[in-house]
C-alpha cells in the first residue's frame, strides 16, 4: 500500500507491534523499509542507517543479524537497478558478512541494486556464498545470480548453476537457484527451450523445486514491461522474500496464457 511513498507513519505509530517482531519477520519488517522508501536513493542508507551492519561485518547481539540481513536487503529494493555506489557496499557487505542470515539479506539487495547488470564480479560474489553450501545463504544467492544476469540468456551461468542444483543436497539452495535460470531466461521466449527440455528429461527433475512447473512457468511466460510475476504460493515459503520483491514491481493485471499452455503441455 506504501510502496514508493516514503511513507513509514504505519511502522512509527506502531513501534510496540514492530518491537515484538523476532527472526524472520524482523527480517522481512525490516526490509518493507526498501519497499516503502523504493526511488529515494540519495537517502537510503541514513534512513535505513541504524539497521544496517556496521564497518567490520554483522554484530553479535541476539537477533541483530536479521535486521541486519533485512536492511541490506532493502538498501536493495530501494536501490533496483541502480548505480554502482550502492552495488560496491552490498558486494563489500556480502564479502564481510560470517552468517548465513546476513549473507542472505546482501545477496538479496545485491541482487536486486543489480538486476540485469550482467556484472561478472557480481555473480562470482555471489557464486562464492553459493559455494558454502548453506542453505539459507544459498537460496539467496541463487536468486541473485539470475536477477543479476537477468533476460541475458547466458549459456555459461546456467551451466554453473545446474550443476551445483545436481550437487547440493539442500532443497532451499535448489529452489533458489531454479527460480534465478528462470531469471536469466526472462523474456527470451524459445532460447529457455533447450533448458526446458533438459529440466523435464531429468530423471531427478523434482530436485530442482518442489514442482517442476515453477520453473517451466518463468522460463517460457512473455513478459510485458519489466514484470516479475511471483506465484501465490510461493509466497509462504521461509525466508519470506518473494511477497517483498514482487510487491517492489509492478504485477501484471492477469495470469499470461502462456502459463496455462505450460502447464497443461507439462502436467
Amino acid at each position: 500500500m506504501h510502496a514508493g511513498t516514503t511513507s513509514d507513519v504505519f511502522l512509527r505509530e506502531n513501534l510496540e507491534w514492530l518491537g515484538l517482531a523476532s527472526n524472520w519477520s524482523k527480517f522481512s519488517a525490516t526490509a518493507g523499509l526498501g519497499v516503502i522508501h523504493k526511488g529515494y536513493f540519495e537517502q537510503g542508507q541514513t534512513i535505513l542507517g541504524p539497521y544496517l551492519p556496521q564497518s567490520g561485518g554483522e554484530s553479535n547481539i541476539p537477533g541483530a543479524n536479521y535486521s541486519e540481513g533485512g536492511a541490506l536487503y532493502a538498501l536493495g529494493l530501494i536501490n533496483a537497478g541502480c548505480g554502482s555506489d550502492v552495488t560496491t557496499y552490498l558486494r563489500d557487505a556480502l564479502k564481510a558478512a560470517q552468517g548465513e542470515v546476513v549473507q542472505h539479506g546482501a545477496a538479496l539487495g545485491l541482487g536486486v541494486a543489480g538486476i540485469g547488470s550482467k556484472s561478472l564480479e557480481a555473480f562470482e560474489d555471489l557464486k562464492n556464498i553459493l559455494f558454502t553450501d548453506s542453505a539459507v545463504a544459498g537460496e539467496g544467492a541463487g536468486y541473485a545470480m539470475g536477477l543479476v544476469m537477468l533476460g541475458t540468456a547466458a549459456a555459461e551461468p546456467v551451466r554453473e548453476m545446474l550443476q551445483y542444483a545436481r550437487e547440493t543436497q539442500h532443497e532451499k539452495i535448489i529452489r533458489g537457484l531454479a527460480m534465478g535460470i528462470a531469471f536469466i531466461y526472462y523474456g527470451r521466449q524459445e532460447e529457455a527451450d533447450e533448458t526446458i527440455k533438459l529440466l523435464l528429461a531429468e530423471k531427478v527433475r523434482s530436485k530442482f523445486t518442489e514442482d517442476p512447473a515453477y520453473v517451466l512457468m518463468f522460463l517460457r511466460i512473455q513478459f510485458s514491461d519489466t514484470v516479475v510475476y511471483m506465484p501465490w504460493h510461493l509466497r509462504t515459503l521461509e525466508p519470506p522474500i518473494m511477497t517483498l520483491f514482487a510487491n517492489s514491481f509492478t504485477l501484471p493485471s492477469q495470469t499470461p496464457q502462456m502459463m496455462s499452455a505450460v502447464l497443461r503441455s507439462h502436467p
